[in-house]
C-alpha cells in the first residue's frame, strides 16, 4: 500500500467484507478523519464515494471497521497500543462463518 494512502476493510454480519483504499485527506488533516470516525459511529449509515458510485452502508450491518494505518488522531476515549494476545480467527470474528 503506498503510504500516502489509507485503507478500510469493513466486516459485516453475515462474515463478508469490503476493501477499500483512498489517497489521505488532505482538507483538514487529522482533524477530517477523527471527525469522520465520529459521525461514522454516530450515525445509521456509512457513507462512501467509490469510483464514481456512492455506497450507503447501513451500520446495523456492519460488525467492525479496520482502519490502516490508525489514524494519528483519534476520538477520546479509544483504548491505545493495544496488541493481540492471539490472532483473530476467522471463527472467534465471525461465530457463524463457515471454514
Amino acid at each position: 500500500m503506498n503510504p500516502i494512502h489509507r485503507r478500510a476493510v469493513i466486516h459485516f454480519t453475515d462474515a463478508s467484507t469490503l476493501d477499500l483504499e483512498w489517497p489521505k485527506q488532505d482538507t483538514k488533516g487529522c482533524v477530517f478523519l477523527s471527525e469522520a470516525i465520529r459521525k461514522a459511529i454516530e450515525s445509521e449509515r456509512l457513507l462512501v464515494e467509490v469510483e464514481g458510485n456512492l455506497l450507503v452502508i447501513p451500520m446495523r450491518n456492519v460488525k467492525y471497521v479496520e482502519l490502516i494505518p490508525v489514524p494519528e488522531q483519534l476520538p477520546e476515549g479509544v483504548i491505545r497500543n493495544a496488541r493481540y494476545r492471539a490472532q483473530p480467527t476467522l471463527t472467534s470474528l465471525h461465530p457463524h462463518a463457515k471454514l
